[in-house]
């Protein structure tokens, strides 16, 4: 079926570190969606969302893992500030 379904996505990288994603399906491929959910744009959010979600819970708990073997854990860091801080690794798991 994907010889008929066009999909692109394009990413910007804004200023303040947030990114916009533009999604571009091909006739067939918005037909498609059309039959998964009549709310293509919240079912679209949810899945971004919940896997974002997923693996800002593990980024923290590896982070929060790591200073605290360091002992470099301080009372300023939060959530946000150790996922923000951590190292990217674009090596996909064995799973994926």
């Amino acid at each position: 079926m994907t010889d008929c379904i066009e999909l692109n996505v394009t990413k910007t990288v804004n200023d303040d570190g947030s990114a916009t994603f533009t999604l571009k399906a091909c006739p067939v491929g918005y037909k498609c969606l059309e039959h998964v959910t009549p709310d293509i744009e919240i079912w679209l959010h949810d899945i971004i969302e919940c896997r974002a979600s997923h693996e800002g819970d593990r980024v923290y708990k590896d982070e929060l893992d790591k200073h605290l073997n360091a002992g470099t854990l301080s009372s300023d860091m939060t959530k946000s500030s150790l996922i923000l801080n951590s190292t990217v690794n674009h090596s996909l798991p064995e799973n994926q």
